[in-house]
């Protein structure tokens, strides 16, 4: 069992810090957006869901390394590489991990958290998967590692409610806002568990 958890990675989840400069960028800049209890226990219940996704990724890294690791002098020591688990078992760990991951997305946040999510998925797939492969190019592992970090901090923001207030700037149209606002609160109500008003 210790094997299966060391190759999820949990001590890595420390990166998912970049989340938190998200909620703090929602709570100084984002108008309407206050530092309540109600919010400040959904921002921390936002980190869940990417940690279930990094651990998703970093299983996928490790079964699809194993041919490479098997020949490394320190990396053949590894759980997959070294054959102390179950490859099966861990496809179904990576696959629980996602389930619940977005399992809580749709359920707690709106769908700018649940896309952003996707994208961190996507990246571990672009990462480690044929053809693209981004880790053996390159270059291009650095540019597509570095790509996480917004990811992350865009977690951050939307998961504090301040979505509203990014599509105001990014529009550049105040009065055209609050259309925005109200249109984006019929695609998913459940924002309104933030307690964070939208107007």
């Amino acid at each position: 069992m210790n094997e299966y958890i060391r190759i999820c990675r949990i001590d890595h989840w420390l990166k998912n810090i970049f989340i938190v400069f998200g909620h703090a960028v929602a709570f100084v800049l984002g108008p309407g957006v206050d530092l309540t209890w109600a919010n400040i226990l959904v921002c921390a219940l936002s980190l869940v869901p990417a940690c279930f996704i990094a651990s998703a990724n970093y299983i996928l890294n490790e079964i699809l390394d194993a041919p490479f690791d098997r020949t490394h002098p320190t990396k053949r020591l590894r759980g997959v590489a070294a054959g102390k688990v179950n490859v099966p078992i861990l496809w179904g760990i990576k696959v629980v991990l996602i389930i619940a991951g977005f399992m809580m997305a749709f359920e707690f946040f709106d769908i700018g958290y649940i896309i952003a999510l996707a994208l961190l998925l996507l990246s571990g797939v672009v990462y480690n998967v044929q053809p693209l492969r981004l880790k053996d190019r390159a270059y291009l592992d650095v540019i597509a590692e570095s790509f996480n970090n917004p990811i992350r901090l865009w977690l951050g923001v939307v998961c504090a409610g301040a979505t509203s207030w990014l599509r105001c700037r990014l529009s550049g149209a105040h009065d055209h806002c609050t259309g925005m606002v109200v249109v984006w609160s019929l695609v998913d109500d459940r924002q309104a568990l933030c307690g964070i008003p939208l107007h």
